[in-house]
């Protein structure tokens, strides 16, 4: 977060908000600071699930599969070059 400026590349961050390793406050907090520098920046919040994107609670689906964040990088990328 302190060593994002203007010029910071574009930025996709993803996160599965019952992620126990890296919480997703954390990508929520980079998006924030992104969006203040006005950076080309995207947030995908995968609700239940995990740190790869796995499923942590039984009773809940989970809302971005890795395959969705597969895709959604590939069209990330694609769409700025």
């Amino acid at each position: 977060i302190s060593y994002v400026t203007e010029s910071t590349p574009p930025t996709l961050l993803a996160a599965g908000t019952s992620d126990y390793l890296v919480f997703p406050r954390s990508s929520e907090l980079l998006y924030e600071k992104l969006q203040e520098k006005s950076v080309d920046s995207e947030l995908i919040l995968s609700l239940a699930s995990g740190h790869v994107f796995e499923k942590i609670h039984e009773q809940f689906d989970v809302g971005v599969t890795m395959a969705d964040i597969q895709e959604k990088s590939a069209k990330f990328i694609l769409d700025r070059i």
